[in-house]
């Protein structure tokens, strides 16, 4: 087997698996985040193919073009399975829209030749759109570690350290090569298809072990109420404890709690803390947690003539709350208000 030969079924192999994520994909396609996977999986393959057919300027075109859609999708598809978004950020759309413009001005084969820029203006485009796409990927990798202590889904947890660091490390040396380098040789180009199929089944094997329900993403949590049946005895005092600390002892209230200090607070181990929010009272992020508490308090006390001459932010603060901007997300996002519209609404 030659090199070429060997480039060719790398690609092919990785081209099969990136198949498989959109037939697990389009049972789930009316979903958000299964809509953002299947446009991941294609741009990847837009990625696979353009060095196989870039003697064909056309076909070239067609696959650069989907594969400069990839840094966004990517960002969007963390956002969305790890972040529960429903919907695109403005920043993340900011950022893929500049990196796809200057992408496109940089490219130099057929639909950029139209575009008649000197050569060191088309080498600081390309140099700031792979600039842009690090910065992208930064962001996407900093949201997902920074709200993994709050993740309840022990699997995602462990999708969340596959994608930083297997796929994120990858993805962002070949960056920075091609940002240095101005050409692969074939045998760099036939170890990176290598690590492309590495990578795709690394993704793929992930993606299947966190299950589909993270494609399906709940448009609002549970009620905290809607406690399920428990299994066991232990499960039961558990979450007797759990609820007791919520309810009656108010420990949302306080702005330092975390999983951790929660647990330690009813003697109960982190882990077992964790899957008792999950399984039993259906919320994958303990901050949705959190906020169904303290919305709730606030929502009372904003329609409540005895604090009616409170202000807003006295009110949030009380309720464990150290930001009005987290604030006021979390109160629209639950209510569908604001809490200036909902107390005006609610006082007249």
């Amino acid at each position: 087997m030659t090199l070429i030969d060997a480039f060719i079924l790398l690609r092919g192999a990785s081209l099969g698996v990136l198949l498989v994520i959109i037939l697990i994909a389009v049972k789930y396609r009316n979903t958000y985040a299964a809509k953002l996977l299947i446009a991941l999986a294609v741009g990847g393959c837009g990625y696979i193919l353009a060095p196989v057919v870039r003697d064909n300027a056309q076909l070239l075109d067609v696959s650069v073009m989907i594969t400069d859609t990839t840094p966004l999708i990517f960002l969007l598809f963390c956002q969305a399975i790890f972040n529960d978004h429903k919907k695109p950020a403005k920043l993340s759309l900011a950022m893929g829209v500049s990196y796809y413009i200057t992408g496109y001005l940089a490219h130099p084969f057929g639909y950029r030749t139209t575009i008649d820029l000197p050569l060191d203006i088309i080498d600081s485009l390309n140099f700031f759109s792979h600039l842009l796409i690090l910065v992208s990927l930064l962001y996407a990798f900093g949201s997902i570690i920074r709200q993994s202590r709050n993740d309840l889904v022990a699997s995602r947890r462990q999708l969340r350290l596959i994608i930083t660091t297997f796929v994120g490390g990858y993805i962002s040396l070949i960056i920075i090569m091609e940002m240095v380098i101005p050409g692969f040789s074939l045998w760099v180009e036939a170890m990176h298809s290598a690590g492309i199929l590495l990578v795709m089944l690394g993704l793929t094997m992930g993606l299947l072990a966190i299950g589909t329900d993270n494609l399906t993403i709940i448009s609002k949590p549970a009620e905290i109420s809607a406690v399920k049946k428990t299994e066991t005895a232990l499960e039961k005092q558990e979450l007797a404890a759990l609820l007791y600390a919520m309810e009656t002892d108010c420990s949302y209230r306080n702005m330092e709690l975390t999983i951790s200090s929660l647990a330690a607070q009813i003697s109960v181990p982190e882990h077992h803390l964790r899957s008792l929010i999950n399984r039993h009272l259906d919320y994958r992020n303990f901050n949705d947690f959190l906020n169904q508490y303290r919305i709730a308090e606030t929502a009372q006390r904003l329609t409540n003539e005895k604090f009616a001459k409170l202000p807003i932010m006295t009110i949030a603060m009380d309720a464990g709350y150290r930001s009005m901007t987290t604030f006021n997300k979390a109160f629209k996002s639950i209510t569908g208000k604001t809490p200036r519209d909902y107390r005006f609404n609610n006082s007249e």
